[in-house]
């Protein structure tokens, strides 16, 4: 795995847990007090800005008029973001009930690591729910011309038939990044 293949995927682990981040921010805000509670909120903004510059970066930067790097056109397309709510029900509940004691904070981070190492080996991380607060939904659809299949990242609420789509990889030749779903 190339070094920024892995740092896009850890990228998107860690900023996948926002909404983890700010829980836990607000449960033990008692015992961490300010100064934690500013390295969670730096953590949030890092996780958040360094996500939007990839994507920024993937989506063609200010460079916008010039080609995609990938055209699809769509012959069959299935919406596949309703992934983010087993995400949150699977990953994200779990962790806010731990405490805060040397025997809970060690199984979670044993747990995070596991959890980590299972989705930058897997092709999961596109499951974000940061990339959905952001207005990204899912679709997996089937390049008409290749045959291939790929999981489309796009702000667009409805893919048509027969519509063509232009885009880079994300992180993975499988995973589009829609160039145009803001025109």
């Amino acid at each position: 795995m190339k070094i920024a293949q892995f740092f896009i995927k850890s990228l998107l682990f860690f900023s996948s847990y926002i909404p983890l981040w700010i829980i836990l921010g607000i449960k033990f805000y008692p015992t961490i007090k300010l100064k934690g509670a500013i390295i969670v909120i730096g953590i949030i903004m890092f996780s958040f800005l360094i996500l939007y510059g990839v994507i920024f970066y993937k989506r063609g930067g200010k460079k916008r008029d010039k080609k995609p790097k990938k055209l699809i056109v769509v012959e069959s397309c299935e919406n596949i973001t309703s992934s983010y709510l087993e995400y949150l029900i699977t990953y994200i509940i779990p962790f806010t009930q731990i405490d805060l004691n040397l025997y809970s904070c060690l199984s979670l981070i044993i747990l995070f690591i596991f959890v980590w190492w299972l989705y930058i080996n897997s092709n999961l991380i596109y499951v974000n729910p940061t990339l959905k607060f952001m207005g990204y939904n899912i679709y997996k659809v089937k390049d008409r011309i290749s045959g291939r299949e790929y999981i489309l990242l796009t702000k667009k609420e409805k893919i048509m038939i027969g519509e063509e789509i232009g885009g880079s990889s994300f992180y993975s030749d499988d995973i589009l990044l829609d160039w145009w779903d803001d025109e």
